[in-house]
């Protein structure tokens, strides 16, 4: 962000796996890794190693805003530019990646990643792309962030591969309707798939609803799904299918069964009788003692 009279305001967020990794403010100068499992001198080396190339491309924007100002003629109110650069890797090699360019919320341009060339977005605003002639962007999105990404998840560590802990179950809404509930959790990495299948065959079997997969404090992940029946269906049957690359199989977890009204009615009559028993004897024990001022000879082995 920039306006005139005042040097610009250059903000960096660089995130990993959604997860925010670094983060820099040119007004205060500070380049912050949060890396919680990384050693403070560690960081504080990587903070020394990047901090060079981060002045020479904060020279370059600031710069690049004060030719745009002059050329325009700028003389109040602030300017936004944004660089927006994700890259994917598999075992180190760039697999997909996106850049693009905008300038006061407006897209003006974007990299062709198959054909290595800018895509002017904006026509009147091309002039806005500095890089749209240079093979600077080029290299940082098929070299520099491939490598960055590799050297970082060496040292981060950001998680081990862990498979989900997942919990069933089901309940009664005020108006008689069955819903069923599957919730994954603690895994990683964040792909998985939760299904819901009746009798071993997948289907819709009723109004599916889905948080998406969200992440936990740990940098893990979760993903919470349920399923309403229909009316007149008993619920019976039902499983939630669940999918991780850290399964070795697709893994069927059944919906608990209903515990009848009378199997409720028979547990608490027998705690209570137990609970009556209990007592009477107890009191009885009492009674004898007084009379006999003798503890019997069963009740030595056992403390009270």
């Amino acid at each position: 962000m920039a306006s005139p009279g005042s040097p610009p305001d250059i903000l960096l967020n660089a995130c990993l796996d959604d997860h925010l990794i670094v983060s820099y403010d040119s007004l205060s100068k500070d380049l912050i890794f949060k890396l919680d499992r990384v050693s403070a001198p560690m960081q504080n080396f990587l903070v020394q190693q990047n901090r060079e190339e981060l002045m020479r491309l904060e020279a370059e924007v600031h710069q690049m805003l004060k030719d745009k100002m002059k050329y325009y003629n700028w003389t109040e109110g602030s300017h936004t530019g944004q660089a927006l650069m994700s890259c994917e890797t598999d075992g180190g090699i760039l697999v997909n990646g996106q850049l693009g360019i905008a300038f006061d919320g407006e897209d003006i341009c974007q990299l062709d990643m198959k054909q290595g060339q800018w895509i002017v977005i904006k026509k009147e605003a091309e002039d806005f792309c500095p890089y749209r002639k240079d093979a600077f962007w080029d290299k940082a999105m098929k070299v520099d962030c491939p490598f960055f990404l590799k050297i970082l998840l060496q040292i981060v560590h950001l998680k081990e591969k862990t498979p989900p802990e997942v919990s069933v179950s089901r309940h009664h809404t005020s108006d008689g309707s069955i819903i069923f509930s599957c919730l994954a959790t603690g895994f990683y990495p964040r792909s998985i798939l939760l299904r819901w299948e009746k009798d071993g065959q997948l289907g819709v079997w009723g109004q599916e609803s889905s948080s998406g997969t969200l992440p936990n404090a740990d940098a893990t992940y979760y993903l919470h799904v349920t399923l309403e029946l229909p009316p007149g269906d008993t619920g019976k049957g039902y499983a939630c299918l669940v999918e991780h690359s850290e399964l070795e199989k697709p893994t069927v977890y059944p919906v608990p069964g209903e515990t009848s009204r009378g199997s409720l009615w028979a547990t608490a009559l027998v705690s209570t009788a137990a609970a009556i028993l209990v007592l009477s004897s107890l009191a009885a024990f009492i009674t004898w003692k007084k009379k006999t001022g003798r503890t019997p000879l069963s009740q030595l082995e056992c403390s009270f």
